[in-house]
């Protein structure tokens, strides 16, 4: 799963490129699944993950948006499916690409490289996508799967993203390349905005829909939508 800069700025250009009016609390959603402190639970409750006859994980954000449909337009809410679908690109398109193949032992490793260039990455994503940490008010959470207390201990977590080392910023990546993580941002951020756009967000009465993009298909391609 994608690091926590990595979301914040996934959700700070989804909020720019839809013009989100309470970005705010859509970044805090965007990063809010990450937030398990103060839960008994795993990261599979938060971020809806289930397992497929093949053994793979998949992350059922329509899951969430069932449960939480009569909610899922206000902004926390919105970033958090944003951060799930995110997570799903980045578990089919990106992280299992390159551990299909490995052992049991490999792949624990190449989890551990990746946390190592989380920490490189952080600077560069911030200095490349000109990311600011703005003061952000805790939302209201109504929530099973977290707390507004899990969601405030992100926020210190955030706090030291920001603080980042400067040279961990210059040491190469271990495992992941910075070509592919820039695309896996982008990717993101047009398969949620098409996703917002087609399920999520409507369009005042006589007000045209925008197009989320040329071919919203490309971008979409599924959607991570389960077959009847």
């Amino acid at each position: 799963m994608g690091s926590r800069i990595m979301h914040y700025c996934i959700s700070n250009r989804i909020a720019q490129k839809l013009s989100i009016e309470n970005r705010s609390d859509f970044l805090i959603g965007g990063i809010a699944p990450d937030g398990l402190r103060e839960m008994n639970h795993s990261k599979e409750v938060t971020h809806f993950v289930e397992r497929e006859s093949t053994g793979r994980r998949r992350i059922n954000y329509w899951r969430f948006v069932e449960k939480y449909k009569e909610r899922i337009r206000e902004p926390f809410y919105s970033g958090y499916l944003c951060h799930l679908i995110a997570d799903e690109v980045w578990s089919a398109d990106t992280y299992f690409q390159k551990v299909r193949s490995l052992s049991a032992e490999e792949r624990s490793e190449a989890r551990n490289m990746s946390y190592r260039d989380f920490r490189r990455l952080n600077g560069v994503i911030i200095a490349r996508y000109g990311l600011q940490r703005d003061p952000h008010p805790i939302p209201e959470v109504a929530m099973d799967e977290i707390s507004a207390e899990s969601v405030a201990s992100l926020l210190d977590d955030l706090d030291r993203d920001f603080n980042f080392d400067k040279t961990a910023a210059h040491e190469p990546l271990e495992f992941l390349r910075h070509d592919e993580v820039f695309h896996y941002i982008e990717v993101s951020v047009n398969r949620c905005a098409a996703f917002l756009l087609e399920h999520v967000m409507e369009p005042k009465v006589s007000e045209p829909r925008p197009a989320a993009s040329p071919n919203p298909a490309a971008d979409c391609s599924g959607c991570g939508k389960p077959s009847d």
